[in-house]
């Protein structure tokens, strides 16, 4: 059989990831020519790359979106060209494609007998029609159709691409494009059908919220979207592990790339027991930053710095000169003098986050930094302060070298940070979540750091962050952050007490600046966990009491609490709570 395929695609930051290229290398023995179109500039490097697997590449402005790179790709190739195929098809890069193996989907739907298929179909509903909520009517859903040579030559198939608009609003295409051509060809006489309704399929919408029955039924495109809107997305990636021989890593690269810091947690798993692990680590350069301001802490601290097997530089910065001897005489003669490189003296302003800032030029000599201070928290309570303090240091110090192994072993690991403070499960009512006025302080700081990608710090429930700002990193995964310029002048004098300032802005934003710079990142956590499930069960019902038991809206809650503690997510666990107090707020303010 004699097929062409015209593949759609975009990406905001003009990037080709791997996912792509996989799905054309193994689309190439199913289709005689393959057409690439781009609605976003790709740089040189990809072209080359998309030159050994298509015929034809084509880059243009994101005009009409799917449709409008389709009908260009069609006239540009021409409808007597187009006649001499047994079949053309129309794909975008929204799914996670070929599963399986393509050719049986054509042997499939070759014996169907139809006119034109698809993947999966959305049948006929009164109502939900974007932009209306009127009638949708049935159709094949358009990231992939496949049309046969007696549709190619009809009349109504070449005068509705010939009718296709560069539109602007994607509820426009829906509309008028996505969900009117399966009809349109009905009734000019062509029969169709999809893959998934052959297998038993039904429901419209399985294709994104049910990508465990897609993999179980063998459809060989899983939506991209459904991953990230499936509960617990790492069953799915075990689905795939077990079931197919895709390589999954193509998906954590997407999901890192695409989704940013927050949703790719739930598909690509970050976290890294906190435990020692074999491996190399010699190979990489050392340094620890320590800023200390209260003496009391730095001593109880010495002991968790001398129990690391690891070679390293230690650079110290404090407040007074005062301080900077009695630092000096207590680390004399001890295993942490042997690693001490100097001790630095800056104005008591910016907590530990500027003197960090200070020596950046210098930390930055190193492949990989430890950022530690002598912390003290303000908090409710002494006890939360100690064990945030204890849960830092066994997370982060004690397993140091099997961390420097994760970034020797990973060149894309930008930063490790801690997991959220066991005091946080544990405290009622205790929530890190979002606030308008410091989101708008950090997208401040966001945008004085000239990074690239979108980050909206007010939509977030929570950041993914090193709250207490210590963690790990390679310093070219900050570099936007050191080269921001941030100065004595950023920062209030003291005292400052619990007020958000540039301090606090600058520790939301490491995860999400690798991110910008194409550095992945790493949760440390307690294995075995130090709080059972119980417990935070038990939290979940407390703070879920304002809702109905039987509600869909608690049942839910419950259903992420446990998939969060099955997994470990801590974070996913936090931003579920604020969630929670932002709902019960939204309840309260309209009387219910």
């Amino acid at each position: 059989m004699n097929r062409i395929l015209f593949f759609a695609h975009f990406d905001k930051y003009g990037k080709v990831l791997g996912n792509i290229y996989y799905l054309l290398r193994s689309a190439r023995h199913s289709y005689d020519k393959i057409v690439f179109i781009s609605n976003s500039p790709i740089s040189d490097a990809c072209f080359m790359k998309l030159e050994s697997c298509c015929d034809t590449i084509i880059t243009r402005g994101n005009r009409g979106f799917d449709f409008g790179a389709w009908k260009e790709a069609i006239q540009k190739e021409g409808w007597d060209s187009l006649s001499q195929f047994d079949s053309v098809t129309l794909m975008n890069d929204s799914c996670i494609a070929p599963i399986y193996d393509l050719r049986d989907a054509y042997i499939k739907m070759g014996e169907a007998g139809v006119d034109f298929w698809g993947i999966t179909l959305w049948q006929s509903t009164k109502d939900g029609m974007p932009g209306t909520n009127g009638p949708i009517p049935e159709h094949i859903q358009s990231y992939f159709m496949c049309f046969n040579k007696s549709v190619i030559q009809a009349e109504a198939f070449q005068k509705f691409w010939k009718n296709v608009e560069n539109k602007t609003d994607i509820i426009e295409v829906i509309q008028d494009y996505e969900t009117q051509l399966t009809a349109l060809l009905s009734n000019a006489g062509f029969k169709y059908s999809c893959i998934y309704a052959l297998c038993g399929g039904e429901h419209n919408q399985d294709a994104l919220y049910r990508p465990d029955l897609i993999l179980k039924n063998k459809i060989p495109f899983l939506k991209k979207k459904s991953l990230a809107a499936f509960p617990y997305p790492e069953h799915v990636i075990d689905l795939l592990k077990s079931e197919t021989d895709y390589p999954v890593d193509l998906i954590s690269e997407w999901a890192n790339e695409t989704l940013g810091p927050n949703q790719s947690l739930r598909i690509h798993n970050k976290l890294i027991p906190a435990a020692p692990r074999e491996g190399p680590h010699d190979s990489l350069s050392v340094a620890i930053h320590l800023h200390v301001y209260y003496m009391d802490i730095f001593e109880s601290m010495i002991e968790h710095f001398e129990a690391v097997e690891i070679k390293l530089d230690l650079y110290i910065t404090t407040d007074t000169a005062d301080k900077k001897e009695r630092i000096r005489a207590l680390c004399l003669g001890r295993i942490i003098g042997a690693y001490l490189k100097d001790i630095l003296v800056f104005e008591n302003r910016g907590r530990d986050i500027l003197p960090w800032l200070s020596i950046s030029d210098v930390l930055g000599g190193y492949d990989v930094v430890g950022k530690f201070h002598a912390k003290k928290a303000e908090l409710n309570e002494e006890w939360q302060s100690e064990t945030w303090l204890n849960d830092m240091l066994e997370l982060l110090l004690v397993p140091a070298g099997g961390i420097v192994v994760e970034f020797a072993a990973d060149p894309k690991l930008g930063v490790v940070i801690p997991d959220l403070p066991t005091f946080m499960q544990v405290t009622p009512r205790w929530i890190v979540g979002s606030d308008f006025e410091n989101a708008r302080k950090i997208d401040g700081l966001w945008k004085r750091m000239g990074c690239s990608k979108e980050v909206d710090f007010g939509s977030l429930d929570m950041a993914i962050a090193p709250f207490g700002s210590m963690l790990w990193y390679r310093p070219a995964a900050l570099r936007s952050l050191f080269d921001a310029g941030l100065g004595a002048g950023d920062f209030p004098p003291e005292p400052i007490g619990r007020d958000f300032t540039m301090a606090h802005c600058v520790e939301h934003v490491p995860v999400y600046c690798a991110w910008n710079d194409g550095f992945d990142y790493r949760i440390a956590t307690f294995s075995p966990p130090k709080v059972s499930g119980f417990v935070g069960h038990a939290r979940l019902a407390t703070e879920a009491g304002a809702f109905n038991k039987n509600s869909k809206t608690y049942k839910a809650m419950i259903l992420l609490h446990n998939i969060a503690r099955e997994t470990g997510m801590r974070f996913m666990l936090r931003a579920l709570f604020a969630f929670r107090r932002k709902l019960r707020g939204t309840l309260r303010r309209k009387g219910k």
